[in-house]
């Protein structure tokens, strides 16, 4: 009997050292996960960033005051 009782003891502590790992192996997938999402949005913040300087600097900066009527007037001697 106690050598029954002592057999399912430590089964039971294999279960639990199994759940612990179980639970430690979600927790670096989560990590691993969480990382990649963050990499991944910087990247596309950095692309966005790129695609927005791109198009302003195609814009003509000189068409803007002609084009909705204002007028600019020069502070230089």
């Amino acid at each position: 009997m106690l050598k029954l009782f002592a057999t399912l003891h430590v089964l039971r502590s294999v279960v639990r050292d199994e759940e612990r790992g179980n639970a430690a192996e979600y927790a670096l997938v989560l990590g691993l996960v969480a990382l990649g999402i963050i990499v991944g949005l910087g990247g596309l913040a950095l692309a966005l960033n790129t695609f927005f300087i791109n198009a302003a600097a195609e814009i003509p900066n000189d068409e803007y005051p002609h084009k909705w009527g204002v007028l600019v007037v020069s502070m230089r001697p």
